[in-house]
């Protein structure tokens, strides 16, 4: 069974390619575009996954009319979607397109049923009782869908309807309060609750505003009005600042911490009275946007009822493009639950490919190459240089894991301005480590959920002899770290690096942060990457084997 799906709209695009139960290929399209998808919401533009699909047929060979399955947005409905979107592939990319034959093949998906497959079916929990959750801003009239995975089935509890408060929309409400954008600034908020205190007055505001939960619903607007949570939230914060709304960074960081606390604890006790209904279901699987929230996750992951906790690393509405081919396999009985060995779903470029960049005029007379020693880039790295690498398939997810990523040393906390100052990017954000896998409990307290921490989805809590030892990759104010634990087996490359660095200096861990400047998509092809080196945002290159650097 060979399956394609979509996702498409002004939020997430892309698609997802399903082979026998498994991901062959996962595109989301700002990486080809080099828009990122937050800057299509700011503008309210529909954009089609056309670049990736042109992607898909030229250079890996994918002819659109040969699939079996064809999934797409339910939101939208089959018709106007393969109208609009079929017209357009064939207009802008030339193909030749068998209409008929795809329409008669084509179904739509469930928004949160498909989040929650893609959390089930990749969590690797064989044989558990597993309580599976979206939860996002909204999707197919829901704010939030519950299920019970067992034996490799998905069985529907419940869920939150659109006529009641949405979690996702809290977060958006919040992060817009403190000046950000909303669908590109949460992780913004969330570096800077730590930095804020606890003030109980502020604190009610945001729980009075959340409501008390309905059973395992969250409150329900009158007229099912969703505006109505924007109303209730700023009539009472002005009741209570006044005028006197001071945009200080301190206020700002206390606002960020109530609305944090709030968000977490009310999240919480409704995972909890999920529990209370389904006490043996004690592993949890998760997917839909909040929970690329890390400091959430964590307060999850400490639950003493839960087990272990796997948080889908394309958590976002890109991820369901693959939920959507699992969820459709699982209801023709033919999906099992299997455990990802990475997420590295996206193009690589051939060595003739990667020549031809660094022949073109741009590039040519400005630039060093030598074969790549790994031992030489672990000196660099000590003494302080920036390395970008750029290797294999690109990572599926909002997460650098080592294919389309910076490196730099954790041990100086200068690294972390320098990183800040080059990358353009906010300085509330902590940049996240990279571990080897032999040593990420020495330094880190895993007591359980090992498993997510190969995907960047989690905050761990640092041990108190490391505090000083790896600064540049810890929250300056808490020392937690939203790391990658490295396998050798799994990115042999980064593994080498980390191996070497380790021998030199007796630290298994640098910094990790995604290949891009800020309001940039990550990296995509080896002129992205070589734009880095030649503008100064790294001081050396890794493309597979070589070893870059500018000329003196």
């Amino acid at each position: 069974m060979k399956i394609l799906s979509f996702v498409y709209g002004e939020h997430s695009c892309g698609l997802a390619v399903i082979e026998n139960g498994r991901p062959k290929y996962c595109y989301e399209e700002d990486r080809f575009s080099r828009v990122k998808s937050s800057t299509d919401w700011k503008n309210l533009f529909f954009r089609f996954p056309i670049l990736s699909m042109y992607e898909l047929q030229y250079k890996n060979q994918e002819n659109i009319n040969d699939f079996d399955v064809y999934l797409f947005p339910k939101i939208y409905g089959i018709d106007g979607a393969t109208d609009q979107f079929l017209s357009k592939i064939s207009k802008q990319c030339n193909f030749y397109i068998d209409v008929d034959k795809i329409k008669s093949k084509s179904f739509e998906y469930d928004h949160h049923g498909s989040h929650c497959a893609l959390a089930y079916y990749t969590s690797g929990f064989f044989n558990k009782k597993c309580l599976v959750v979206s939860i996002d801003a909204l999707g197919c009239n829901h704010s939030a869908k519950y299920y019970l995975g067992e034996n490799g089935k998905m069985k529907y509890i419940d869920g939150i309807d659109g006529g009641r408060l949405s979690y996702g929309t809290y977060y958006a409400m919040l992060t817009e309060l403190l000046g950000f954008q909303r669908l590109k600034d949460e992780g913004k908020v969330v570096g800077m609750s730590s930095h804020g205190e606890i003030i109980d007055d502020l604190y009610n505001i945001f729980t009075n505003v959340i409501g008390p939960l309905d059973g395992i619903k969250t409150r329900k607007f009158k007229d099912n009005f969703d505006g109505q949570m924007f109303i209730d939230f700023y009539t009472e914060f002005f009741k209570l600042v006044g005028s006197r709304f001071y945009k200080n960074t301190k206020t700002l960081n206390n606002i960020a911490a109530v609305g944090q606390l709030a968000f977490e604890n009310s999240i919480c006790e409704l995972l909890n009275k999920l529990h209370d209904l389904y006490a043996d279901y004690d592993h949890v699987c998760l997917s839909g946007g909040i929970f690329a929230n890390v400091k959430l996750n964590k307060r999850i992951n400490e639950l003493t009822w839960v087990k272990e906790v796997y948080i889908t690393p394309s958590m976002g509405d890109e991820g369901l493009p693959l939920g959507s081919g699992l969820l459709y396999n699982s209801s023709n009985n033919n999906q099992d639950v299997f455990r990802l060995n990475d997420v590295y779903f996206g193009s690589d470029y051939s060595g003739l490919e990667i020549q031809d960049t660094i022949n073109c005029e741009n590039f040519v007379d400005k630039i060093v190459c030598e074969d790549l020693d790994i031992d030489k880039v672990a000196q660099l790295l000590d003494q302080q240089h920036i390395i970008g690498l750029f290797q294999g398939r690109m990572e599926y997810g909002p997460r650098a894991l080592g294919n389309r990523t910076i490196l730099a040393d954790a041990r100086k906390v200068e690294a972390y301005n320098k990183l800040n100052d080059r990358l353009n990017r906010n300085d509330c954000m902590p940049f996240a480590p990279v571990v080897l896998e032999e040593y990420a409990v020495d330094i880190f307290k895993i007591e359980k959920s090992r498993y997510t921490a190969e995907f960047m989805t989690m905050l761990y809590e640092t041990k108190s002899e490391w505090h000083d030892r790896i600064p540049s990759a810890l929250h300056p104010i808490d020392k937690t770290a939203r790391i990658q634990i490295v396998h050798e087996t799994k990115n042999k490359l980064l593994y080498d690096i980390l191996k070497s660095f380790y021998i030199r200096t007796g630290v298994p861990v640098l910094i990790n942060t995604s290949f891009n400047v800020h309001e940039e998509p990550i990296v995509c092809w080896p002129e992205n990457a070589m734009n880095h080196l030649v503008n100064g945002i790294v001081d050396y290159l890794i493309i597979e084997n070589k070893l870059y650097s500018l000329k003196k």
